[in-house]
């Protein structure tokens, strides 16, 4: 056995975590069981090492919770971090000296169990357990290949990214230092401001070519990699693009297109990077935030840190209200809570005001509106699956990443990575049916379904009403248009236009309205929600017969709504639709919101 100390854990215990990691899923119970009852427990503190490079090893060990770092010859090349990753089996397989030293880097948790003990395996179905274990073997090999080419393929693409984007920096660079060049004596006539602004742009140029220079030498990690680009989207390409703003002023037509072309690449440059360093910043912010989960539910407390496990989150689970509200005094910087344990909220609030309040429930919306309208506060709000890890899974995930970043709006959350998405403005009344019949021909194109198109088409209509009619205030607050038949045409100025985007993954089909004013309130969503429940639609305003029924259709005809709320600046409502009706992760409609 391994020389640090390990001990024995109740036996059902063992098998309850064990059975929540995928592998084991193949084994009979009784294999199960008897592979839980050989397994023993250990714990190591930040620097111990699990494994040493060169000692022999006949021990599998499976990591419950924690992250190790692999060294070879003191170098680290790479973690573990996932529960139920599997660790020793190469030496193991080979039975050849470890080829690396798995060191823990914070407190980390692991089963031990003893490989030639497995073999000694009694019942029925032991003949097969080397089999199972070595196709076991093949699944972790076959996994940390595909992760490997997956890491190697997103950094190609990246750079192929950056590439492109340093060659349309050059282009447009060179092409502007031609004109200048060209027009140097017309120039010199322009006021001292000009001529000033001109000298900062050259010097602004001169940067952005020595930091591409210096992004040819890609950096071996991705944290100085992701760095780099961060000074590069802030201290440059941002500046820059506003130095071309200066200096367009004042310009004749032909020096004005010189210099929107130079803008445009900057604005390409910009678009491609910006995504990829709000990521990077999500990522480093998590790792000095603090959540805590009060519930006592044990499978939630186990999704919650697969959803976690891996951001750098400091996830303290509190499976009582007791320990609970002692971990909410002490402050955290989100705190999940169910709606028996609303009232920690005020808690951790008054502890930290910068707290974020979300409330998880897997209860059908009726029942908890009571509770939220007798709240003096407004809490996030979010659902999960009693019965679908994957699907609570990714709406923890989701919602700490959008309110540790304030980047709450987005259809991309929730759809697979790269999905491509369609965007189309909100102008005149009368395009509602052109719009609706666009989209349905795209998703038509992609597979979607007919039926699923008709729920979409029947939100969207009701979504592009709401921007057109509703949002619309003016500096008052007071709505614009509402009090207009909807049958009026109405046309939107620039500044009132919506934003109308749609995708689907294949797994999801979104559509989402986003409109510039931000009057839609939390606690208007949920008064309008509740009379619509409680058979009494529009007695909030009899003045509009339909009040509250478009938002109650939207909810209803979706598998999932998402309410992204700026008071005063934006809206945004986010429609979800599995792709595969069989396949609804949730019983009934449900909605998720967000406030900022």
């Amino acid at each position: 056995m391994s020389a640090l100390p390990a001990k024995k854990l109740p036996l059902n215990e063992v098998l309850e975590t064990l059975k929540q990691f995928s592998f084991f899923k193949t084994l009979p119970p009784d294999l199960i069981q008897q592979v839980a009852g050989m397994a023993q427990y250990i714990k190591l503190n930040g620097g111990e090492n699990l494994l040493t490079q060169g000692q022999n090893n006949s021990l599998l060990y499976i990591l419950i919770q924690g992250e190790a770092s692999v060294l070879v010859d003191g170098v680290k090349v790479a973690k573990v971090n996932w529960p139920g990753d599997l660790i020793g089996e190469m030496s193991v397989i080979s039975k050849r000296p470890c080829s690396a030293t798995v060191q823990a880097s914070d407190g980390m948790e692991v089963y031990i169990i003893d490989a030639g003990a497995l073999s000694h395996a009694s019942g029925p179905e032991a003949d097969r357990l080397q089999h199972i274990l070595y196709r076991i073997y093949s699944q972790v090999l076959v996994k940390r290949l595909e992760e490997t080419n997956q890491k190697a393929k997103r950094i190609e693409e990246m750079n192929l990214r950056l590439e492109r984007a340093k060659d349309d920096l050059r282009v447009a660079n060179d092409e502007l230092e031609q004109r200048v060049k060209e027009r140097t004596t017309e120039l010199t006539r322009k006021t001292e401001d000009l001529t000033a602004a001109n000298t900062k742009l050259e010097a602004r140029n001169a940067e952005v070519m020595a930091s591409h220079r210096k992004l040819e030498e890609l950096y071996a990690n991705r944290s100085s990699t992701m760095n780099h680009l961060q000074r590069l989207l802030r201290e440059h390409l941002i500046p820059l693009d506003g130095q071309l703003d200066e200096l367009s002023k004042g310009l004749n037509k032909e020096q004005k297109e010189i210099t929107e072309k130079a803008q445009a690449a900057v604005h390409r440059a910009v678009d491609m990077l910006e995504p990829m360093t709000t990521l990077y910043s999500t990522e480093l912010a998590m790792r000095s935030k603090r959540v805590l989960l009060a519930d006592s539910d044990k499978k939630q407390q186990i999704v919650a840190k697969l959803a976690l496990g891996g951001t750098g989150v400091g996830l303290e689970i509190a499976p009582s209200e007791e320990e609970a509200r002692q971990a909410a005094k002490a402050g955290v910087d989100i705190i999940f809570v169910d709606r028996a344990m609303l009232d920690l909220a005020s808690v951790a609030v008054a502890a930290n005001p910068n707290c974020k309040v979300v409330l998880m429930t897997s209860e059908y919306i009726p029942n908890y509106l009571p509770d939220l309208l007798k709240l003096d506060f407004m809490p996030n709000i979010v659902s999960r699956s009693e019965d679908d890890r994957t699907f609570t899974i990714k709406n923890i995930g989701t919602t700490v990443s959008k309110l540790i970043s304030h980047d709450l709006f987005g259809l991309e959350k929730y759809l697979a990575w790269g999905t491509e998405v369609k965007e189309l403005p909100v102008v005149r009344s009368d395009q509602r049916g052109f719009l609706i019949s666009q989209m349905d021909s795209d998703l038509e194109g992609l597979g979607v379904r007919r039926t699923t198109r008709e729920r979409m088409a029947t939100v969207a209509e009701e979504l592009l009403m709401n921007a057109i009619y509703d949002a619309p205030v003016g500096k008052d607050g007071k709505s614009l248009f509402n009090h207009l038949p909807r049958t009026e045409l109405l046309e939107l100025k620039p500044e009132h236009q919506a934003l109308m985007r749609y995708a689907s993954d294949g797994m999801f089909t979104a559509i989402s309205v986003e409109d510039p004013f931000g009057a839609l309130s939390g606690s208007t969503i949920l008064k309008y929600l509740q009379s619509c429940y409680g058979g009494q639609a529009g007695e909030l305003n009899k003045a509009k017969g339909g009040a509250g029924r478009g938002l109650h259709q939207i909810v209803e005809n979706s598998d999932l709504v998402v309410f992204n709320l700026r008071p005063g600046k934006r809206t945004e409502v986010i429609a979800l639709f599995n792709v595969d009706p069989k396949s609804n992760p949730i019983e009934y409609p449900t909605f998720h919101l967000f406030i900022s």
